[in-house]
């Protein structure tokens, strides 16, 4: 007997809900699509749908969005900037915005896409268009720098060109047909138009008379460079051209040719007489050989022969009689019993060392620029400083400067720069920073702080005495007409030339910073007189005395200032 589930359970009896019958709609095939929606098929199957309809549905695009502007860079330029004048005039491939020439601007400047602030000095700007200016021409790193130290020394001697300027202008283009020998450059557009106003009130005396046949070669590459457009590029009117008459020739100087190799004369026979004749077994001397073959006799030859034999054997029998004569006096000495002493070799009295050359502890040893901040950033990794991207006029290969690709916010046009570390954080406003122009110290070594290298020091005021958390700091800043990347000098202590690199072991930068402050005017100045100088070490400062100078551009004189600090101390 089966039991009975349900009463020995007690469990409700489950049942499936059924739903109600609904009948499956047949799916449109993907390769048959709904004749009654032509709108999807052709949206989705576009081919088939023009099989099956006989429409060609045409294609639809979307148009893309336009392309975003590009920003091109802004030049204003000086009236008395001749150099952008004749490039932007002479070259439309500058994209440039533009280009305009102000009464108002006392030195060029341009403002670069993606920075805050006008870069100032018509070098650096001349240095940023090269590239565009001859698009063909590549060129090395002795090229550029090349291209860069005549870039200087044209703006140097733009004024007043030295007498030594033009010698060595005059000298470097005696074998080139450019600047820098073959290829055109900014460096030929640059020394053009800073000498064609010189070149065009000189005599001609000056221009091809003299013992030295005066600035020949320098009026002959101003004739090729304004007058040969299809190589240089540029546009010169006929009446800023440099008036050039070939015909006016003062001193003709005699032309230089290669020296020619003698032909041999009388064929192979001529050729063994002479390797003969060169050497002469007496005296080891060379005998001059004539224009023409001279014939000497078979006679004479065996002649000489003989006679140049008997004097060999006469010598060689008076060298072996000598011999003997010395071994028969030696033989005698020993005999005698006396001992040959031998002879000591003199020794060479030791040469007086050499003085340590005298070196005069001056201001000049620091290389002092005039730089330009273009960004200024908070230190990743410390509160109080501030890091500085400052070009201050360097060469591309210059190993100061940071590679353009660790920062890619800068445009890919921005000149060398540095990287430069500051503790101005939080004494200074960091909207001050951006786009000025600052003092920089340029040849001490480089150190890292905090994980980053700074390249530079930035020249800054304070009071005496003051507490260094809470003191007042005003920058040290240059005159507005002066360029990125000129020298600056203290008046007195000019002379002489920086160093590459300030050796920290010598501590110059650590004996002549004492010196540095400010006056009762505000402006930047170094006192000899509290310069520590050691003897001991070899340091004297015979030359120069305790005198006290102003901090000036050196090209122009121009005075360097802080904004209110008076008889600050300066670092």
């Amino acid at each position: 007997m089966r039991p009975n589930l349900r009463r020995c359970c007690r469990l409700p009896l489950l049942v499936p809900r059924q739903r109600p019958f609904q009948p499956q709609q047949p799916r449109p095939s993907r390769l048959q699509p709904h004749r009654s929606n032509h709108t999807t098929a052709s949206l989705a199957y576009p081919r088939l749908y023009a099989l099956q309809t006989g429409i060609a549905r045409p294609r639809t695009f979307i148009p893309l969005p336009p392309p975003h502007p590009r920003t091109m860079a802004t030049i204003t330029i000086s009236p008395a900037d001749s150099l952008l004048k004749l490039i932007t005039a002479s070259f439309s491939n500058l994209d440039l915005s533009s280009a305009t020439v102000s009464a108002e601007a006392p030195i060029s400047s341009i403002v670069l896409r993606g920075t805050t602030g006008p870069i100032s000095g018509t070098n650096t700007i001349a240095t940023y268009l090269s590239p565009k200016l001859y698009p063909a021409q590549s060129y090395t790193a002795v090229e550029t720098a090349e291209i860069a130290q005549w870039l200087s020394l044209s703006a140097d001697n733009e004024a007043a060109p030295t007498e030594e300027y033009l010698a060595t202008l005059n000298k470097h283009l005696k074998t080139r047909t450019t600047v820098l020998g073959e290829k055109p450059s900014v460096a030929d557009l640059a020394v053009y138009v800073r000498i064609r106003d010189h070149a065009r009130n000189w005599d001609a005396d000056k221009r091809t008379g003299g013992p030295d046949g005066g600035y020949r070669y320098i009026i002959r590459w101003l004739d090729f460079v304004q007058n040969a457009s299809e190589v240089f590029g540029v546009k010169v009117s006929e009446a800023d051209k440099v008036p050039v008459d070939v015909n006016d020739v003062r001193v003709k100087l005699a032309s230089e040719e290669p020296v020619k190799e003698k032909k041999e004369v009388g064929g192979a026979e001529a050729g063994k007489k002479d390797k003969k004749d060169k050497k002469d077994k007496k005296g080891g001397k060379e005998e001059k050989k004539g224009t023409s073959e001279v014939v000497v006799p078979a006679e004479k030859k065996a002649e000489k022969k003989g006679e140049e034999k008997s004097k060999k054997d006469k010598e060689e029998k008076k060298d072996k009689e000598e011999k003997k004569e010395k071994e028969k006096k030696d033989e005698g000495a020993a005999a005698a019993g006396g001992k040959e002493k031998k002879a000591k070799k003199e020794k060479a009295p030791k040469a007086p060392a050499a003085k340590k050359e005298e070196t005069i502890l001056t201001p000049s040893l620091i290389d002092l620029r005039v730089g330009q901040i273009v960004k200024c950033v908070p230190h990743p990794n410390a509160d109080s400083l501030f890091m500085s991207t400052i070009i201050c006029g360097d060469a591309p290969d210059s190993p100061y400067t940071t590679p353009l690709s660790t920062d890619p916010t800068l445009p890919p046009t921005t000149p060398p720069f540095r990287i430069v570390l500051s503790g101005l954080r939080g004494k200074i406003p960091i909207e001050e920073m951006q786009g000025r122009k600052v003092a920089l110290v340029c040849n001490l070594k480089p150190a890292n702080m905090r994980g980053i290298k700074s390249s530079a020091m930035v020249l800054a005021a304070s009071p005496r005495g003051a507490d260094h958390s809470n003191e007042v700091v005003e920058l040290v800043t240059p005159p507005e007409s002066a360029e990125v990347g000129d020298r600056l000098v203290f008046e007195g202590y000019a002379e002489g030339s920086p160093e590459a690199q300030l050796n920290p072991k010598q501590k110059f930068f650590d004996m002549l910073s004492p010196g540095f402050g400010t006056d009762s005017e505000g402006v930047a100045k170094f006192d000899g007189g509290v310069v520590f100088v050691s003897e001991e070490e070899g340091f004297t400062n015979k030359k120069f005395g305790k005198g006290v100078g102003r901090l000036v551009v050196q090209k122009t004189g121009e005075l360097c200032k802080v904004k209110s600090l008076k008889d600050a101390v300066v670092r």
